[in-house]
């Protein structure tokens, strides 16, 4: 694999072409899981408006849960012993990544 590469795919099915312990430095943004049923407000009162797009489906908490998990096993496999992974998600999801 080339330095700098952005790879575009199913990101568990791409993870699991990568080399044990070859990566410096993950940065992941996971899908939120934010198909929302009744009005959400933040703490501040603004409302927040929900995916609908069909990577950030889900149909349990737990099928979100597995898929995390999936994910994350790979990240832990492909890092180096020294490295890092940073998440970004929102106050919906990030408790359960």
């Amino acid at each position: 694999m080339e330095l700098n590469t952005i790879i575009n795919g199913d990101s568990v099915e791409e993870l699991k072409k990568l080399s044990n312990s070859s990566v410096d430095l993950i940065f992941a943004a996971p899908p939120y899981n934010m198909q929302l049923e009744n009005t959400l407000y933040r703490p501040n009162n603004t409302k927040v408006n929900g995916v609908n797009d069909e990577w950030d489906k889900f149909t349990s908490f737990s099928e979100y849960d597995n898929f995390c998990m999936a994910w994350l096993k790979e990240c832990r496999r492909i890092l180096k012993d020294t490295d890092t992974i940073w998440v970004i998600g929102s106050y919906h999801n990030i408790f359960r990544v």
